[in-house]
């Protein structure tokens, strides 16, 4: 047997011994697949227009609530386990719109089809912004589908940004907003997505002056303010307004004023003067008023007796009362600085260590309601015995009285709105002030 012999002899019997092993595997690759098919359901995307979607695996706590939506979106076309897996479709619709529905088309074992809606859902940041819309995905061991293909259709869902740039010798505006984990700047006529918080930061080149924003939404007439914040350390104000409709943001400068309210003390006490530079000239605030911010002012204060305890304190934005520090002076006069970075109320205290009243007096009386209406009422549970009045922002008194009953009605229904200072005087001389605001 020459070798070319031998060498196909050879060739024919492998092929003939590896025949039924083939066939086998063959077999056993069918088989599995079988039983794959009727615990899994093939799941695609048609990709809708505007935007996209992606399937992404979903993990559940023992009651079937989400606790976590996996963040890297599975390859499709995916095998979904029946009864087992819980899978999101995450909508991700273009800037400026957003998934209006989603459906789910399904092929069952016999042929049949039926399409059913996706009930959308959405997922939101500490803050309360959407990051995501999606929609929950999951088959029971028992279901006959065999496949599923899903469907979106995307709305536009935007309105437009106008506005003026100020000009070079006021300041900058920059107008953004956060989309998809990351900003997107806006320039005037863009179109920003509804339901968007529009940040704006703003800059002004006279450091005297400063920005006052409002807005106005097409189709209104009403102008709105919009409520900005200083940060000293950038230098920049920082607004937020969030969009509802077509909005038109308007900016104008003005001079940084920010408001100083105070009570001078009782002529029995002693006397307040507060005083700033404004422009080379000494200024003084009669009343409660307005200054430039950063205006140092200047707090001179003089006692009646020298038993009386003298403190001063003022509270600023942050809510927080700071102490004031005071030296005295060679005339007996106490002198204190404040410089003005927002907002500030200045609160005085004349105690007479002599005959000051015990805190757990004073805890006894409450001024109520506040936030009031139609009257306020007075709670003396400690049966202090002295007077009241009630004093305007400016210092004007509009209501007076003694407190003599453990319950005092006073009728404030025809005063206007705004802000007043209930002064309350003990027979020791002693003074409280509570801050209280009518709606």
């Amino acid at each position: 047997m020459n070798k070319y012999r031998l060498a196909k002899q050879i060739m024919n019997y492998k092929k003939i011994s590896l025949l039924p092993l083939l066939c086998m595997t063959a077999m056993l690759v069918f088989l599995s697949s079988v039983r794959a098919d009727e615990n899994t359901v093939s799941v695609t995307i048609t990709k809708p227009e505007h935007g996209a979607l992606e399937l992404r695996a979903v993990t559940l706590d023992n009651d079937g609530y989400v606790t976590d939506i996996k963040a890297t979106p599975l390859v499709l076309p995916y095998a979904m386990k029946k009864d087992v897996e819980t899978c999101a479709v995450i909508c991700l619709p273009e800037k400026g719109y957003v998934t209006e529905k989603m459906t789910y088309s399904l092929t069952k074992k016999d042929g049949t089809k039926e399409d059913l809606e996706a009930n959308i859902k959405e997922r939101k940041d500490k803050a309360g912004n959407v990051v995501y819309r999606f929609a929950l995905l999951r088959f029971k061991a028992e279901s006959p589908v065999t496949s599923c293909v899903i469907n979106a259709q995307n709305k536009l869902n935007a309105a437009q940004i106008t506005f003026k740039e100020p000009s070079v010798d006021d300041g900058t505006l920059e107008v953004s907003y956060m989309w998809n984990g990351g900003e997107q700047k806006v320039k005037s006529k863009d179109v920003a997505p509804l339901d968007t918080d529009l940040v704006l930061l703003l800059t002004s080149k006279d450091p005297k002056r400063r920005p006052n924003v409002s807005y106005k939404e097409v189709g209104t007439e009403n102008v709105k303010p919009v409520e900005v914040k200083y940060y000293s350390d950038l230098k920049v104000w920082r607004g937020v307004l969030r969009i509802q409709r077509a909005t038109e943001i308007i900016v104008t400068y003005g001079p940084d004023d920010l408001m100083v309210t105070f009570v001078s003390p009782t002529a029995d006490k002693g006397s307040l003067d507060i005083t700033y530079q404004k422009d080379g000239e000494e200024k003084r605030l009669i009343t409660s008023g307005k200054v430039l911010r950063g205006t140092e002012l200047t707090l001179k204060l003089t006692r009646k007796k020298e038993s009386f305890e003298l403190k001063v304190n003022y509270k600023g934005e942050d809510g927080k009362l700071t102490p004031v520090e005071l030296s005295e002076q060679a005339d007996k006069s106490f002198v204190g600085k404040i410089v003005v970075k927002s907002d500030i109320q200045i609160f005085t205290s004349f105690e007479d260590t002599n005959t000051a009243i015990a805190e757990q007096v004073w805890e006894g009386i409450e001024v109520y309601p506040n936030p009031f209406a139609a009257s306020l009422t007075i709670k003396n549970l400690s049966a202090l015995v002295g007077r009241y009045e009630l004093v305007t922002l400016q210092g004007l008194t509009v209501r007076a009285g003694e407190i003599q009953s453990s319950e005092l009605s006073i009728d404030t229904e025809e005063l206007p709105l705004g802000i007043y200072f209930a002064r309350l005087s003990a027979a020791s001389g002693e003074i409280r002030i509570v801050r209280l605001v009518k709606y």
